[in-house]
Order: C-alpha cells, then sequence, then structure tokens
C-alpha cells in the first residue's frame, strides 16, 4: 500500500558452483509492533521520571532492608544531603530515635496488608544534626507473586507546622 515499515533484515550470500556470489537472499521481518511497544515503555519511563524528580514534595523508593534506591532533589533538600549521600544510607539511620519503633511497625503493616498505604507523622535527623517533621506515606510494591520488592514513599515538610502546634499549646497553657 505504500507505507513505510521498519524492518529487521538478515541477508546471506547466494554463490554460484565457481563460489562467487551472485545474489542474496534477505529476510525482513516487521518490527513495528516491538518498535512501538519500545518508544511507548521509554515515554512512559520518562513520564515517571519527570513526576519522580520535578515533584514538590520528597519522594524515594527504598528496598525492604530500608536503604534508598532512588531519591528526589526534595528530599535530599528537605534531608540537607545529596543525592550520593542519601543513596548510601536508610532510613533507619535518618529516623529519629523516638520514632524508630513506630517506623518499623508500619513497614510491617505494609508487609502483612498486600493492599495497604500507611501514613505516619515522624521525625528525621537532617545533616545539621536538627529534626525535621514529616508526614510520610508509604506503600509497598509487589511482583506479579506478590512477593515484596521495595518501598515508595511521600514525604511531606511538616516541621513549621509541628512548631505552629507546640506554639499554640503553649499559648493555651499560658492562658489557662
Amino acid at each position: 500500500d505504500g507505507r513505510r515499515i521498519d524492518v529487521i533484515g538478515t541477508g546471506t550470500p547466494i554463490r554460484n558452483s565457481a563460489g562467487e556470489i551472485v545474489g542474496v537472499a534477505v529476510i525482513a521481518r516487521d518490527i513495528g509492533v516491538r518498535l512501538r511497544a519500545e518508544q511507548k515503555l521509554r515515554d512512559s519511563e520518562e513520564r515517571f521520571r519527570g513526576a519522580f524528580e520535578n515533584a514538590p514534595f520528597g519522594m524515594c523508593l527504598s528496598g525492604m532492608d530500608g536503604r534508598f534506591l532512588r531519591v528526589n532533589a526534595t528530599l535530599c533538600r528537605m534531608l540537607g544531603y545529596s543525592e550520593p549521600e542519601l543513596l548510601a544510607s536508610s532510613w533507619p539511620e535518618l529516623t529519629h530515635a523516638g520514632d524508630q519503633e513506630a517506623s518499623g511497625q508500619s513497614a510491617e503493616r505494609l508487609i502483612s496488608d498486600p493492599s495497604g498505604c500507611v501514613e505516619i507523622e515522624k521525625r528525621y535527623i537532617h545533616r545539621s544534626g536538627k529534626a525535621v517533621w514529616a508526614r510520610t506515606c508509604i506503600s509497598l510494591v509487589r511482583d506479579g507473586d506478590g512477593s515484596p520488592l521495595h518501598f515508595v514513599s511521600h514525604v511531606e515538610g511538616i516541621t513549621e507546622r509541628k512548631r505552629a502546634e507546640e506554639a499554640l499549646r503553649e499559648s493555651e497553657k499560658l492562658y489557662r
């Protein structure tokens, strides 16, 4: 019908009785479906990468052991670490000691409930040593067999809100 198609060709020389090449046998296979599928995958990966990197909140993927697999720039700024520094550490290392137990229980809940998402307000340790409050929503990604693969976390900084709440409590206490 005159339209162009993508093919992959394999050629084999055709030789006469003297061994001279007198032609080429070519097998051409239409690879258009495969190329379109690969392009869709690249487009999807680019959309994910753009959403992940440009999110207005911290995002990360972490392994079942809590080690960071991927972090975005917002999370790096929130915690004061560079991307390589975060990728060399883990959630337990950056979680405030007072929130370690609740954080561990949240992970256990996710593993036991395949459809769940856990939301927790907890403190992280900023590179400067100060506590950073965050509202963290965590979900668990599983493979086709249901086995846990990694965690996806959305981290929203709420330190200012926590300070305002504390100031309000103090003010109410003084008023009473």
